[in-house]
């Protein structure tokens, strides 16, 4: 039987390599900044991952009602929604988990 600490390291390699082949996009928040971003999110928004970490939520990219809806993800009276960027419609939904052992949100965000 494997130990918590070594199962924990195995479910984050596992998860790391999904998001980082998957069509969705992924971004990690620590205290409403940018600590992790996949490369689909990259592609979606048109940033370079080094533009995306560590700005604030919303800061460079324009996506219509960012950050109205952060404001109700921090609360906890909103876990996902639609959003529009350059014309294109973005569906996402927001968990709390935690990532190398920091409580973070996950941002994961889809075309539709």
């Amino acid at each position: 039987m494997l130990s918590a600490a070594t199962n924990a390291v195995i479910q984050s390699a596992l998860l790391g390599e999904i998001l980082a082949n998957a069509e969705i996009g992924a971004l990690a928040v620590d205290r409403g900044v940018y600590v992790a971003a996949n490369e689909h999110a990259s592609r979606l928004l048109g940033l370079e991952r080094s533009e995306l970490i560590g700005t604030r939520v919303g800061e460079l990219h324009p996506l219509s009602g960012l950050p109205e809806h952060w404001v109700e993800i921090e609360r906890g009276d909103r876990v996902g929604g639609d959003l529009e960027f350059d014309g294109m419609k973005l569906r996402y939904r927001v968990v709390r988990t935690t990532l190398a052992g920091l409580p973070i949100m996950l941002g994961l965000f889809w075309r539709v």
